[in-house]
């Protein structure tokens, strides 16, 4: 038998980020939607980007705010910002993926 009381263990709650992250999602169909509501439901902040209309149920149901466009998406993230790319591979991606010259992080 040990000599720690077994009372220590069910005290200790179970091990989750301590502190939140904010974060962009690109793409929010199957994956990048279900994706976003998962990180919501983890304390995190999510804020969308979709180049299709994503019915007002849906929004409220994955807990996120959505932008309207790449520079909203960014002027709502607190740097350093970090954006999830969540969109179907080729062109798709190859859009997403071209960053605005003032969206660019200079060094």
């Amino acid at each position: 038998m040990s000599s720690i009381p077994q009372e220590i263990f069910t005290e200790i709650p179970p091990l989750r980020y301590t502190v939140g992250m904010q974060l962009g999602m690109i793409g929010l169909g199957r994956m990048g939607g279900n994706m976003a509501q998962r990180l919501t439901q983890g304390g995190h902040v999510v804020i969308g980007l979709n180049r299709d209309l994503i019915p007002v149920e849906r929004v409220e149901e994955m807990g996120i705010s959505m932008a309207a466009d790449s520079a909203e998406l960014v002027a709502a993230l607190a740097p350093p910002r970090t954006v999830w790319i969540m969109v179907p591979t080729g062109k798709p991606t190859q859009e997403t993926v071209r960053v605005p010259r003032q969206f660019a992080v200079s060094r």
